[in-house]
């Protein structure tokens, strides 16, 4: 009877959608900073990584309805998406600006879908100074209105130095060590925001 009682209760509970879009630093062979956070949503979380390697933020929009709109929230479900794309735009000499409009597209189709909107600011890498200040400039595009998502995070803060290898294997890309300090990282910045992860 206990045990038909707490499975009722769980049922009971709404259940948390937690969905990840991205690129190869969400999702790839090795193991990537959501492994490492999924869990701190509860182990009720339905939790999908729709990150695709080489998949730019242009792609990302075209691939939402697909994807991301299939795990969103509903009847008073929670809801979380993080989204961390930019990389490959970048790397395709896509101007941060048009980068922006498609994440910020991103951004209202999760809100739309009721998730919880968490943005991540782009990684360092191994490059040159040129494709450096265009990172940077499309960071400073993320954080310039705060009223598009509803949390931000900022790892690039953090984990600065693409050049050590005990924390990007390639310069670009997190070893397993790399994602799981981005994953402490961004869990971290949440819970300080008064997000109730369970870690």
């Amino acid at each position: 009877m206990l045990l038909l009682f707490v499975a009722l209760v769980l049922q009971a509970q709404p259940r948390v959608h937690v969905s990840f879009i991205g690129d190869s630093i969400v999702r790839q062979e090795k193991s990537t900073w959501p492994d490492f956070l999924k869990d701190a949503f509860g182990k009720t979380a339905l939790v999908v990584n729709f990150g695709v390697p080489g998949q730019r933020a242009s792609q990302a929009v075209q691939a939402y309805d697909s994807q991301a709109h299939q795990n969103r929230p509903k009847n008073g479900e929670a809801g979380w998406c993080f989204v961390h794309i930019g990389v490959n735009d970048l790397a395709a000499g896509v101007s941060p600006n048009i980068v922006y409009e498609n994440v910020k597209t991103l951004w209202a189709k999760c809100r739309e879908d009721g998730y919880k909107v968490v943005a991540v600011t782009i990684l360092p890498r191994v490059q040159d100074s040129q494709s450096e200040a265009r990172r940077l400039d499309l960071n400073r595009y993320i954080m310039s209105n705060p009223k598009l998502y509803d949390y931000l995070v900022r790892p690039d803060l953090k984990l600065k130095d693409a050049g050590d290898p005990s924390l990007f294997y390639d310069g670009t890309h997190p070893t397993e060590k790399g994602a799981r300090q981005l994953a402490d990282i961004i869990a971290a910045e949440l819970k300080a925001k008064g997000v109730p992860l369970q870690r």
